[in-house]
């Protein structure tokens, strides 16, 4: 279950250290651009930023913003970061895979200027099983000894949902849920991680973006996308509300879903994110319209890893 004080809207700071994104043509931000987000996003009451060492500079970013508020005595926001790939040899010891994955948190714990990490993913789903369950157990490891808090998995696939239930120690998902990936949805895959009480994390409800684009900006290799972006496009001057406005709030608005991570490039983005997250429940008959009519996306549109094999980061 969601936590009373942490906000609904988690900051996605992969745009913070990287190039991210299909529809980004502004790049990175400088790095006292990227602080004002944080601290502009703070301010605004979202207290919940989700990073991972493999996300350029973000996980510095925020260790200068958490320098800032030490100084000032403030709280501080939630922070969830992740381990990458474990790929050791599969007959590598228990030890050796508790030592990569201590090492890789307390390198996060320096970037990011604290003493614990309060949500730890596996960033790569495939480390559930692997190495005989060494991964699985050095994650309840750290958490029993305090080096995290809660831990969790990045999922990519209904597969790996599956492989996640089977599992019954993890407190926290991150999954992909948007207008044109609802398999979790069709498939009650959400409504089952529900009734465990984990706390779910929604991501990637702009598809990297490509919900944002005009059809003419799509590119030639997405462009089956074309006739369901125009649909889009005209169920939102129908509406009244926005392409952006649809999106994030179709998400939010899914009973089972506890936070939903969202990216900025700009100040402006994210202001507009602010804004919107709290605008109030769309109507029944718009979700019921927005779920009948992007119910069977290619899934070489809804899949950004196949995207002329590019990489699925989340938060956007």
């Amino acid at each position: 279950m969601q936590n009373d004080h942490t906000s609904v809207l988690t900051l996605g700071t992969v745009q913070l250290g990287m190039e991210y994104g299909i529809g980004n043509t502004i790049g990175k931000p400088k790095r006292n651009q990227a602080l004002n987000m944080l601290r502009y996003a703070f301010a605004k009451g979202i207290n919940s930023f989700d990073t991972a060492p493999n996300y350029g500079s973000s996980e510095r970013i925020i260790g200068k913003f958490i320098s800032e508020l030490k100084k000032q005595k403030s709280k501080q926001p939630q922070i969830m970061t992740k381990v990458p790939k474990v790929s050791l040899p599969e007959h590598s010891s228990d030890s050796e895979v508790t030592h990569l994955v201590k090492e890789s948190l307390y390198q996060s714990m320096k970037r990011l200027n604290v003493s614990q990490i309060d949500v730890c993913f596996m960033h790569d789903p495939h480390n559930m099983t692997s190495h005989s369950n060494k991964v699985m157990n050095s994650f309840i490891k750290v958490k029993e000894e305090g080096l995290v808090k809660s831990i969790g998995v990045s999922v990519y696939t209904p597969e790996e949902v599956r492989k996640f239930l089977s599992i019954d120690c993890f407190d926290t998902i991150q999954v992909p849920v948007n207008l044109f990936d609802q398999r979790l949805i069709q498939l009650g895959l959400l409504d089952q991680l529900k009734e465990t009480g984990v706390n779910i994390y929604a991501r990637s409800i702009y598809l990297q973006g490509l919900l944002l684009l005009h059809v003419d900006q799509v590119p030639q290799n997405l462009s089956s996308a074309q006739p369901y972006l125009k649909k889009l496009h005209e169920m939102s001057e129908k509406s009244g509300y926005t392409v952006a406005e649809l999106a994030l709030l179709f998400v939010r608005d899914l009973k089972q879903i506890d936070q939903v991570v969202v990216g900025s490039e700009t100040i402006e983005q994210l202001k507009n994110n602010v804004r919107m997250i709290e605008k109030p429940k769309l109507p029944d008959h718009l979700l019921q319209e927005l779920s009948f009519q992007f119910q069977r996306i290619p899934e070489n549109v809804r899949n950004p890893v196949l995207w002329n094999g590019a990489i699925e980061y989340e938060g956007k």
